[in-house]
């Protein structure tokens, strides 16, 4: 779906579209998605049945959806706050720079916290081995991620002319602290994984207000020392709100999480 998405992306640009292209992309690769997957799975829609038990699907899905709604408003407060206050100029420079790291940091995110939630939701009621699977998958999942993160802030004075371009200067310093951010924020990943696949998604919910709090209480800390301190909030919240996660989640799951804290420790300190 993303192939064909990205080939139409192309054909809508060529013929003059336009940012039409760009809506293009996504419109076509959430409706081919969801194409494919009906086909796949043999679905399709029909009457609904009244009799069919859905609370606990509410109950669950509601905190879960709450959750990413607080998620997606903590990580964009920032580019709101950049764009009031110190104009679009600084705003786009302050953008691209974390697509930079969002994009390629997403594309390996996604399908590994997607293996590792399905994993761990079979062997769930069994804590020994849901124990060791949670520790082998944030082992899998943090030192890829962790390292790639790491590089490209690396890397950041080299990356930024050849995926951006000339002018984007400004961008170089914001590139390396998301880089970083990114990669500290990943080490509290286990957490969501344990509350998802423990079925305890209002502790998720409350964790997540907790979390965008913080970060909101930060940026406005942030904002009279410049667009450069708002950016480093981005790396200094997870540094806080790592073992907080960790915290959280034993008092409200009865799951050890000291070894989850002590391998992302080790995997930060490498």
């Amino acid at each position: 779906s993303s192939t064909v998405a990205l080939l139409m992306a192309f054909l809508v640009a060529y013929s003059g579209g336009g940012y039409w292209a760009i809506v293009t992309q996504q419109l076509g690769n959430s409706i081919i998605s969801l194409a494919l997957l009906s086909i796949s799975a043999g679905w399709l829609p029909g009457r609904w049945d009244r009799t069919a038990p859905m609370r606990n699907f509410y109950s669950f899905g509601a905190p879960v959806f709450a959750s990413s709604v607080l998620t997606y408003l903590s990580q964009n407060l920032d580019n709101i706050l950049v764009g009031r206050i110190f104009g679009t100029e600084i705003l786009g420079q302050y953008n691209r720079a974390m697509q930079v790291v969002r994009i390629p940091m997403n594309g390996l995110r996604s399908p590994l916290n997607q293996v590792a939630l399905s994993t761990l939701s079979k062997v769930q009621d069994e804590d020994e081995q849901f124990s060791r699977y949670v520790t082998k998958a944030q082992m899998i999942f943090l030192y890829p991620i962790t390292f790639l993160g790491l590089w490209v802030a690396i890397n950041a004075a080299d990356l930024v002319p050849l995926v951006l371009g000339n002018n984007w200067n400004m961008a170089i310093p914001l590139l390396a602290i998301f880089a970083i951010g990114d990669s500290i924020s990943n080490l509290s990943s286990a957490g969501s994984w344990i509350y998802l696949a423990k079925g305890r998604a209002r502790a998720l919910m409350k964790y997540t207000l907790i979390s965008a709090a913080a970060r909101l209480f930060l940026f406005i800390i942030a904002v009279p020392f410049g667009y450069i301190a708002v950016g480093l909030v981005y790396a200094i919240a997870p540094i806080f709100l790592w073992p907080l996660s960790f915290y959280i989640c034993a008092r409200f799951t009865t799951f050890n999480t000291i070894p989850l804290f002590l391998t992302s420790l080790r995997v930060i300190l490498g």
